[in-house]
Protein backbone atom coordinates (compact mmCIF):
# COMPACT_ATOMS: atom_id res chain seq x y z
CA UNK A 1 0.00 0.00 0.00
CA UNK A 2 1.21 3.40 -0.54
CA UNK A 3 0.56 5.95 1.37
CA UNK A 4 0.71 10.03 0.71
CA UNK A 5 2.90 12.21 3.52
CA UNK A 6 2.48 15.86 3.03
CA UNK A 7 3.49 19.23 4.97
CA UNK A 8 7.10 17.76 5.07
CA UNK A 9 9.69 20.41 6.21
CA UNK A 10 11.30 21.68 3.21
CA UNK A 11 14.48 20.61 4.50
CA UNK A 12 13.72 17.00 5.13
CA UNK A 13 15.66 14.75 3.19
CA UNK A 14 15.42 11.07 2.27
CA UNK A 15 17.36 9.44 5.00
CA UNK A 16 15.54 11.49 7.58
CA UNK A 17 12.28 10.47 6.18
CA UNK A 18 13.18 6.61 5.99
CA UNK A 19 14.51 6.73 9.02
CA UNK A 20 10.59 8.03 10.44
CA UNK A 21 9.06 5.47 8.30
CA UNK A 22 10.90 2.14 9.24
CA UNK A 23 9.41 2.26 12.67
CA UNK A 24 6.43 1.56 11.07
CA UNK A 25 7.65 -1.40 8.79
CA UNK A 26 9.35 -2.40 5.92
CA UNK A 27 9.68 0.48 3.09
CA UNK A 28 9.33 -0.91 -0.17
CA UNK A 29 9.85 2.08 -1.99
CA UNK A 30 10.35 5.56 -1.19
CA UNK A 31 9.70 9.12 -3.57
CA UNK A 32 10.34 12.38 -1.46
CA UNK A 33 9.43 14.62 -4.78
CA UNK A 34 11.71 17.32 -5.11
CA UNK A 35 12.15 21.12 -7.33
CA UNK A 36 14.45 20.26 -10.34
CA UNK A 37 15.31 23.95 -10.35
CA UNK A 38 16.12 24.42 -6.37
CA UNK A 39 16.84 20.81 -5.65
CA UNK A 40 15.19 21.26 -2.66
CA UNK A 41 11.71 19.07 -1.29
CA UNK A 42 8.31 20.33 -2.27
CA UNK A 43 7.36 18.95 0.87
CA UNK A 44 5.42 15.89 -0.08
CA UNK A 45 6.03 12.11 -0.41
CA UNK A 46 4.91 9.16 -1.18
CA UNK A 47 6.26 6.03 0.56
CA UNK A 48 5.69 1.96 -0.38
CA UNK A 49 5.03 -0.27 2.71
CA UNK A 50 5.19 -4.12 2.22
CA UNK A 51 1.57 -4.72 3.88
CA UNK A 52 -1.46 -2.99 4.26
CA UNK A 53 -0.75 -3.20 7.77
CA UNK A 54 2.06 -1.43 8.42
CA UNK A 55 1.11 1.20 5.98
CA UNK A 56 -2.69 2.27 8.28
CA UNK A 57 0.03 1.95 11.26
CA UNK A 58 1.78 4.65 9.85
CA UNK A 59 -1.20 6.87 8.66
CA UNK A 60 -2.68 6.23 11.94
CA UNK A 61 0.87 7.28 13.93
CA UNK A 62 2.21 9.80 11.46
CA UNK A 63 -1.04 11.64 10.87
CA UNK A 64 -1.21 15.07 12.89
CA UNK A 65 2.61 14.66 14.30
CA UNK A 66 4.69 17.50 14.80
CA UNK A 67 8.10 17.31 12.76
CA UNK A 68 10.45 20.13 13.21
CA UNK A 69 8.06 23.32 12.85
CA UNK A 70 5.10 21.47 10.66
CA UNK A 71 2.20 19.27 11.31
CA UNK A 72 2.42 16.36 8.58
CA UNK A 73 -0.61 15.36 6.69
CA UNK A 74 -0.70 11.86 6.19
CA UNK A 75 -3.29 9.45 4.12
CA UNK A 76 -3.60 6.71 1.23
CA UNK A 77 -2.11 7.61 -1.94
CA UNK A 78 -5.14 7.75 -4.49
CA UNK A 79 -4.03 5.65 -7.32
CA UNK A 80 -3.77 8.79 -9.88
CA UNK A 81 -1.62 10.57 -7.52
CA UNK A 82 0.58 7.39 -7.40
CA UNK A 83 0.36 7.07 -11.48
CA UNK A 84 1.40 10.67 -12.16
CA UNK A 85 4.52 10.17 -9.52
CA UNK A 86 5.58 7.14 -11.38
CA UNK A 87 4.52 8.84 -15.10
CA UNK A 88 6.96 11.86 -14.28
CA UNK A 89 9.90 9.93 -12.69
CA UNK A 90 10.50 6.33 -14.39
CA UNK A 91 8.04 4.18 -16.11
CA UNK A 92 7.05 1.15 -14.51
CA UNK A 93 8.21 -2.44 -14.80
CA UNK A 94 8.10 -3.73 -18.31
CA UNK A 95 7.29 0.15 -19.79
CA UNK A 96 9.05 1.76 -22.23
CA UNK A 97 11.10 4.97 -21.12
CA UNK A 98 8.36 7.89 -22.62
CA UNK A 99 9.51 9.66 -25.39
CA UNK A 100 10.50 13.29 -25.10
CA UNK A 101 7.93 15.49 -28.05
CA UNK A 102 9.57 16.66 -30.53
CA UNK A 103 9.97 20.44 -31.18
CA UNK A 104 7.68 21.96 -33.50
CA UNK A 105 7.65 25.66 -34.57
CA UNK A 106 4.29 27.32 -34.15
CA UNK A 107 2.43 29.17 -36.87
CA UNK A 108 3.05 26.01 -39.51
CA UNK A 109 1.43 22.65 -40.16
CA UNK A 110 3.04 19.35 -39.76
CA UNK A 111 4.22 20.18 -43.40
CA UNK A 112 5.74 23.67 -42.96
CA UNK A 113 5.03 27.37 -42.82
CA UNK A 114 2.17 28.04 -44.68
CA UNK A 115 2.03 28.80 -48.86
CA UNK A 116 0.23 31.68 -51.28
CA UNK A 117 -1.58 34.87 -50.37
CA UNK A 118 -2.45 35.90 -46.96
CA UNK A 119 -5.80 37.77 -46.42
CA UNK A 120 -4.92 41.30 -45.60
CA UNK A 121 -6.27 43.45 -42.69
CA UNK A 122 -9.81 43.12 -41.63
CA UNK A 123 -12.01 46.92 -42.32
CA UNK A 124 -13.50 48.10 -39.32
CA UNK A 125 -17.14 49.66 -39.42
Amino acid sequence: MIILIRNLDRATDRIQLHALLRKFGKVVSLDLVMDEETGRSKGFAFAEFKSTKEAMMAIHELNGMQVGANELRVKKAAASSVKKGKAANQPEEGEEEPQRPTFRPRGGSRSGPRSGPRPGPRKRR
